[in-house]
C-alpha cells in the first residue's frame, strides 16, 4: 500500500473532486430533462467551503501561528481526512442526481419560452423579495413566532426573480442582456443579502444560484458541455475572490451590522471595506488563516473522525436525523428548538468549546458523519443530490414554459439545500416553510395575474 503524507492526500482528493464535478456538470445540464442548475449551483457551493483544505499544500503555511486555529487542536492530517470524507459526500451526491436522471420520465426537449408573463412575474418577485429583506431589518421580525423563518423563505423571492429574468432574456434571444443579468444577479443578491444579515454562506448561494440558471441554458450556438465548463469554472473562481474579499471586510462590517446598524450605515460600511480591498494582500499567511478558518470544514468533520475512531463509535444515530425532520415545527410550539448555528452538536464530536453568543455552520457532511460514520454521509448526500435534481427538473419544466409561479414552490424548496453550510434541522425549517409559503406565493400570482384579471384591473384604473 502507497503511503501518502497529508499534503498529498489533499492534492489527490482535490484532483478527485475535480474529476466528480466533471462527471456531475454534464449529468445535470441534460437537454432531455431540463435543468435550472440547482445541482451544479449545489456543488460549487460545497466546494467553495471545502476549497480552504488547499492552503495546506504550501509547505510555508503554519495554521498555528493563530491562536483561534491553534484552539482546534488539529493537523493537516485532520484536514486531509475531513476531505476525504467529504469526498464520499460529494461522490454520493452525484450518484442520487444520477439516479434522479434514470428514474425520472422522460421529457421532449423544447424550447424556452419568454411570454410577457415571466418578465411580469419576475418583476413581481424581485419586489416581494426586496419588501421581505426591508422587514427582515425591523425589530418585531424577530419576536414575531414564525415571522423569521417567513420572511426568510419571501427574501428568497429575490433569487427566483432574477433567475425568471435570465430565462426571459435568454428565450427572447438576447443571450447579452441574460449574461448581463446572471451578473449583475451574482454581484447585486450578497450586496443585498450582506447588507440584511452579513452571512457568508447565504450571500454565496444566492449568486451561485442565479448564475448557475445560464449554465443550464442551451446555448444558441457551440457546444453546451464547454459552455457549462466554462461558466462553472469562472463562477467558483469569482465565489472564492468574492469569499476571500468578505473575509478581508468582515469585522468591521459585521461591528455595524450586528450592533443596529441602519441600512444607510450597513452600506456605507460595505463600500468603505470593498473601497479598502487589494487583490494582493501584502499578509499572504493571514489571509490563509481567514480561508482555513472560515472556508474549511474539512477541521470539523476529520476532528468528528478521529474522535470517532478514539472513542470507537458515539454517534448520534436516527435520534439527530428525527429532529431534523422535525425541523418545520414553529418555536411556538416547540420552545426549545436549537437555533441557525447551534454549537452542542459541535462540542460534543469535536472537543471544540465555542462562545456562547457564537454560531458555527457545520454543513450536512459533518452532520450525517456524526449520526451514522460513513454510511451516513453516503446516503444523506445521496438523497440530497436525488432530492435536488428532481426539484431542479420540475423548476425546469416551468420556468421553460413561461411561468414563474408555478415554478416558485420547488425554487423556494430547493434553495436552503443549496445553502450548503446550514443544519440539517435548519434546511427542513427552512425548504418546508419555503415550499409553504412559495404555493400561497404563486396561487396569489396566478390570481393577481391572470390575464382576465389583468383586464378588469386595468377597467377599474
Amino acid at each position: 500500500m502507497i503511503e501518502l503524507d497529508a499534503a498529498q492526500k489533499i492534492l489527490l482528493f482535490g484532483l478527485a473532486w475535480l474529476g466528480v464535478l466533471l462527471v456531475a456538470v454534464p449529468a445535470t445540464v441534460s437537454a432531455r430533462r431540463g435543468s435550472v442548475g440547482l445541482p451544479i449551483a449545489f456543488l460549487l457551493t460545497m466546494t467553495l467551503f471545502h476549497a480552504g483544505a488547499l492552503v495546506h499544500l504550501d509547505p510555508s503555511y503554519d495554521h498555528t501561528r493563530s491562536a483561534y486555529l491553534r484552539s482546534w487542536t488539529y493537523t493537516a492530517d485532520t484536514v486531509a481526512l475531513g476531505l476525504e470524507t467529504a469526498w464520499l459526500g460529494v461522490a454520493a451526491f452525484t450518484l442520487g442526481l444520477l439516479a434522479a436522471n434514470d428514474t425520472a420520465p422522460p421529457l421532449a426537449a423544447r424550447p424556452v419560452q419568454a411570454p410577457p408573463a415571466l418578465r411580469r412575474a419576475a418583476i413581481a418577485c424581485l419586489a416581494l423579495g426586496a419588501t421581505a429583506t426591508a422587514l427582515s431589518l425591523s425589530a418585531w421580525s424577530s419576536r414575531l413566532p414564525g415571522a423569521a423563518a417567513a420572511i426568510a423563505a419571501l427574501q428568497n423571492l429575490v433569487i427566483a426573480g432574477a433567475a425568471g429574468w435570465v430565462v426571459y432574456f435568454h428565450a427572447a434571444g438576447r443571450s447579452g442582456r441574460a449574461l448581463a443579468v446572471a451578473g449583475a444577479g451574482a454581484l447585486a443578491l450578497p450586496a443585498f443579502n450582506l447588507t440584511s444579515a452579513a452571512i457568508l454562506a447565504d450571500a454565496a448561494a444566492a449568486a451561485i444560484i442565479v448564475a448557475c440558471v445560464l449554465v443550464a441554458l442551451r446555448p444558441k450556438r457551440g457546444s453546451k458541455l464547454l459552455r457549462a465548463y466554462a461558466l462553472s469554472g469562472s463562477i467558483l473562481a469569482i465565489a472564492l475572490a468574492g469569499a476571500i474579499a468578505w473575509l478581508d471586510l468582515r469585522d468591521g462590517f459585521r461591528s455595524v451590522a450586528w450592533h443596529g446598524g441602519s441600512v444607510g450605515e450597513r452600506s456605507e460600511q460595505l463600500f468603505i471595506g470593498l473601497g479598502s480591498i487589494r487583490l494582493r494582500n501584502t499578509d499572504d499567511h493571514a489571509r490563509h488563516e481567514r480561508l482555513d478558518a472560515r472556508l474549511n470544514q474539512n477541521v470539523a468533520i476529520g476532528k468528528a473522525v478521529e474522535a470517532d475512531r478514539a472513542h470507537n463509535g458515539g454517534f448520534e444515530g436516527f435520534a439527530l436525523i428525527e429532529a431534523a425532520a422535525l425541523g418545520w415545527v414553529p418555536r411556538a410550539v416547540w420552545p426549545d428548538k436549537p437555533e441557525r448555528g447551534d454549537t452542542a452538536l459541535l462540542e460534543r464530536h469535536t472537543g471544540k468549546r465555542v462562545l456562547s453568543d457564537a454560531s458555527f455552520a457545520t454543513g450536512p457532511v459533518f452532520e450525517f458523519y456524526v449520526a451514522a460514520g460513513y454510511w451516513g454521509v453516503g446516503a444523506g448526500l445521496f438523497g440530497f443530490g436525488y432530492l435536488l435534481r428532481r426539484l431542479d427538473m420540475v423548476c425546469a419544466a416551468w420556468i421553460g414554459a413561461g411561468d414563474l409561479w408555478r415554478a416558485a414552490p420547488p425554487l423556494l424548496a430547493a434553495i436552503p439545500l443549496v445553502t450548503y453550510s446550514n443544519s440539517l434541522l435548519f434546511i427542513v425549517n427552512l425548504s418546508a416553510w419555503s415550499a409553504a409559503i412559495g404555493a400561497g406565493v404563486a396561487g396569489a400570482g396566478l390570481w393577481a395575474f391572470a390575464p382576465g384579471r389583468r383586464a378588469a384591473f386595468a377597467r377599474a384604473a
